[in-house]
C-alpha cells in the first residue's frame, strides 16, 4: 500500500511540473478551460482545439491507452502485480488520486486563482476563471474516463 501511495505522489509531482511548463503558454491548453472562456477565445480568433471532433477523441484514447500500458509496466516492476484485477485496481487508484489532485490542487487552488492562466481578451471573465464547480464536474467525469487506462494496465500485467 505504501508503494501505491508513493507512486500516486510521484505521479502528482510529475503532473505538477507538466502543468507548470504548460502555464507558460496557456493557449496550448485552452481545450481544458471552461466552455465560456473557450467560446470567447474562438471569437477572438485564438485557436482552440475542438473537444467534440473525432480527431480529439482518437488522440485522447491513444494517450490514455499509452498511459495505461506504461502504468501496467510500472505496476509489474514496482508493485510485483501479477493479475489483471490487481493491475487494473492499482492503476485505477493511482489515476484516481491524480484525477482528484488535478481537480483540487491544480485546477481549484492554482488555475482558478492564478493570473498565469488568464488569456488576453478574457480578463473580464473572472467568474468563469473562478468556476470551481466546472473542475469538480470534470474530475467526476474523469473517474470514468480513466477506466480504459486501468483496464489497459490490467491487461499488460496479466500478459
Amino acid at each position: 500500500m505504501l508503494i501505491l501511495i508513493f507512486e500516486a505522489f510521484i505521479a502528482c509531482v510529475l503532473y505538477s511540473g507538466l502543468m507548470f511548463i504548460s502555464s507558460r503558454n496557456p493557449e496550448n491548453t485552452l481545450f481544458t478551460y471552461p466552455p465560456a472562456i473557450v467560446k470567447r477565445c474562438k471569437s477572438l480568433g485564438i485557436y482552440v482545439c475542438d473537444r467534440t471532433g473525432w480527431d480529439f477523441v482518437l488522440k485522447k484514447t491513444l494517450v490514455l491507452t499509452v498511459a495505461g500500458f506504461f502504468l501496467g509496466l510500472l505496476l509489474i516492476y514496482a508493485n510485483q502485480a501479477q493479475s489483471f484485477l490487481g493491475g487494473a485496481v492499482r492503476a485505477y487508484l493511482i489515476l484516481l488520486a491524480l484525477d482528484w489532485f488535478d481537480a483540487i490542487v491544480i485546477d481549484c487552488m492554482w488555475f482558478c486563482r492564478s493570473k498565469r492562466f488568464v488569456i488576453s481578451g478574457t480578463e473580464d471573465m473572472v467568474s468563469e476563471y473562478h468556476n470551481y464547480w466546472y473542475h469538480i464536474k470534470c474530475a467526476i467525469r474523469g473517474m470514468f474516463t480513466i477506466i480504459p487506462s486501468a483496464v489497459t494496465a490490467g491487461i499488460v500485467v496479466s500478459l
